[in-house]
């Protein structure tokens, strides 16, 4: 959760998930790592991840929510840098099977779909939650020196030492003292970016 595993955020579909770095050597966002932890706690569980998901959700009112793609439901569409809409249909509906007629698995990393509404619950259950306060927001890296993309963008020390990673959300600390939490989505046509002031 604090992309400390030394795995790729996503290999190639060509090749093999390979380790980049020693666990705990460097920060590297990673949604392959969220994969494993999502078939760990499934063997732990017995539970596939939109059952789990969904006994959450229910229980902050998040009505709106699915790690599949809903069924004829309206749904924003992507667009590229030129402003071309995005075809694809990105993760598949629940009652989608692939070539071997077997379900399609949901991305703990990747498939969330949402509404701006629903996902303020879950930032306001984060944040409200004792427990997932203590754990979600505490630092778990600094990413000055550690955090391999920035380094080679040369983004600057001074900069960096203000940013770290708890489990799950990066964490800054601004100018006057705030603590603000963030994250963020990227894939192509679609971007997010959520922060929350933890001190209000």
């Amino acid at each position: 959760l604090s992309h400390q595993a030394g795995l790729p955020n996503w290999p190639r579909p060509e090749d093999e998930p390979t380790f980049s770095a020693a666990c705990g050597d460097r920060f590297d966002y990673s949604g392959l790592a969220y994969c494993f932890l999502d078939e760990v706690i499934e063997k732990r569980t017995g539970k596939k991840l939109e059952e789990r998901a969904q006994g959450e959700f229910k229980q902050i009112g998040m009505e709106n929510s699915s790690f599949f793609r809903p069924e004829d439901v309206p749904l924003a569409i992507g667009h590229d840098k030129n402003g071309v809409p995005d075809q694809r249909s990105h993760y598949p509906t629940a009652s989608e099977t692939n070539k071997d007629g077997r379900q399609f698995s949901a991305n703990p990393a990747a498939s969330l779909f949402t509404t701006a509404e629903d996902y303020a619950k879950f930032l306001r259950a984060c944040s409200s939650d004792r427990f997932a306060r203590q754990y979600l927001f505490e630092t778990q890296v600094d990413l000055a020196g550690k955090d391999s993309k920035a380094v080679d963008k040369k983004v600057p020390a001074e900069t960096l030492k203000h940013i770290s990673w708890g489990m799950g959300f990066g964490i800054q600390k601004t100018e006057d003292g705030r603590h603000i939490a963030f994250h963020w989505g990227d894939s192509e046509t679609f971007r997010s970016f959520a922060a929350l002031n933890l001190d209000s």
